[in-house]
């Protein structure tokens, strides 16, 4: 049973074609590519309008499929970078880039959406295949980011959007601005900083049944609740918990400022 901390507050590279047009539906078009990225190296993609989701590949390449969306205007104007950085060049970067203005390196994303550009409602979705061992990161800025099957280090976020994560390794960092951040972590067991954090949702995060690490939990206007017995560390703060699970170890942060901060288990 969920143990409720009873701290509730009053205040919560070429283009595939073209897809057959149905009455009504949205055009697309659609762009692939295919990498063999080593272990323990990164595919990160990053988007401004539309979906990221990640899953397991059933070979040995990491391969990324961009579909572009429209009702009106021109889908010319969303154009890819692809960047290889890192050691020996073994990351890579994905960005979808609206305008000829817009930029992307590793370190920062202007996608250069301009205000005059609200007649032309072009998405692009991302779906991302990663074999065991590839690190992710998956990032967009309307839309969800959805993360399964992946067996190491994931960074995910969004702005307006839910983010879910689901795998057997680690570690998980995720974020989003106006949504909920869900991470389940079915096997690992922290051994480094993880940090998940929402403004406007709830942050949730599930872990299996043995997990020795520190904790710091914080919400303005929800509660907190867990399923593992917890050493509460320092004054009971109705905003703003420290504790230990188990022996302690690694920090796991979760914050939010509008929703529940639930640390579960599987």
């Amino acid at each position: 049973m969920r143990r409720s901390l009873a701290l509730s507050l009053v205040l919560a590279t070429g283009f595939a074609g073209a897809a057959a047009r149905a009455q009504n539906a949205p055009d697309q078009n659609t762009m692939t590519w295919a990498w063999k990225i080593p272990d323990g190296r990164w595919i990160t993609v990053r988007n401004m309008n539309g979906r990221v989701t990640v899953q397991r590949a059933t070979g040995d390449s990491v391969t990324v499929t961009a579909t572009k969306h429209w009702r009106r205007g021109d889908p010319s104007i969303v154009h890819f970078d692809v960047q290889h950085f890192g050691e020996d060049n073994q990351d890579v970067l994905l960005c979808a880039l609206w305008g000829p203005d817009a930029h992307c390196t590793p370190g920062s994303y202007d996608a250069r959406y301009e205000g005059h550009e609200r007649n032309n409602d072009v998405r692009v979705d991302f779906v991302v295949s990663v074999p065991a061992g590839v690190k992710v990161g998956a990032h967009t800025v309307n839309s969800d980011v959805s993360v399964t099957g992946v067996t190491s280090e994931v960074r995910a976020s969004t702005v307006n959007g839910a983010v879910n994560v689901a795998t057997d390794g680690g570690p998980v960092s995720a974020s989003s601005v106006n949504g909920t951040v869900h991470a389940s972590m079915l096997h690992y067991r922290p051994t480094s900083e993880m940090r998940f954090s929402s403004v406007n949702g709830s942050v949730i995060v599930e872990l299996g049944n043995d997990v020795d690490a520190d904790v710091e939990l914080s919400t303005v206007n929800g509660r907190f609740m867990t399923d593992f017995p917890v050493t509460l560390n320092g004054h009971i703060d109705p905003r703003h918990l420290r504790a230990t699970l188990g022996k302690g170890g690694s920090r796991i942060i979760m914050r939010t400022v509008n929703g529940n901060v639930e640390l579960r288990k599987h």
